[in-house]
């Protein structure tokens, strides 16, 4: 069939003696033709979602499946709380003041129960004031803690990497 027009091809052309037929080469131009394939239906899969995420199989799973939904570990620190302190300070200045004040205390009292925890080894209670994603910002100590923990983040990576280094070279010697 002719890709221009359509026509179905049915003879010998006169001039050249050829049957006329779809080539890489298009016989007028001489230019490189792209045929394109018609997908094949038998080789597309459909996708099936695994049946064990469809409903959960008893009672028990399924209170675990609400629940872990409910408290979110990847949960960024601000809240809804960040949008509405821009209009504190605009139409309250001295309700912002006052707010700003208690948020520096909170966040100084945080500061030592949290040292005063770690002096008697207790690693896994851990305080926050309650506009600590803020106030971490201009806290020194915040911002070091943030650094340090980044930077061990970073060595732990790069130990991986050297101690994953050591194991290829001895079993290329192996």
């Amino acid at each position: 069939m002719d890709s221009e027009t359509g026509e179905g091809f049915q003879y010998v052309d006169q001039e050249t003696g050829e049957v006329p037929g779809r080539g890489l080469l298009d016989s007028e131009t001489g230019e490189i033709e792209l045929i394109e394939k018609q997908p094949n239906l038998a080789m597309r899969r459909l996708f099936k979602v695994p049946p064990q995420y469809m409903k959960p199989k008893d009672i028990g799973e399924q209170d675990k499946a609400v629940t872990t939904k409910i408290g979110c570990a990847d949960a960024s620190p601000f809240s809804a709380m960040f949008f509405l302190f821009p209009s504190v300070f605009f139409f309250m200045p001295i309700m912002g003041c006052i707010l700003a004040v208690l948020e520096i205390t909170l966040h100084a009292w945080a500061h030592r129960k949290n040292a005063i925890l770690r002096s008697k080894g207790i690693n896994f209670i851990r305080y926050q004031s309650p506009m600590h994603g803020l106030a971490s910002e201009f806290c020194a100590a915040c911002r070091y803690e943030s650094a340090k923990e980044t930077i061990g983040k970073l060595q732990d990576k790069w130990n991986r990497r050297f101690i994953k280094f050591g194991i290829e070279c001895i079993k290329q010697i192996a």
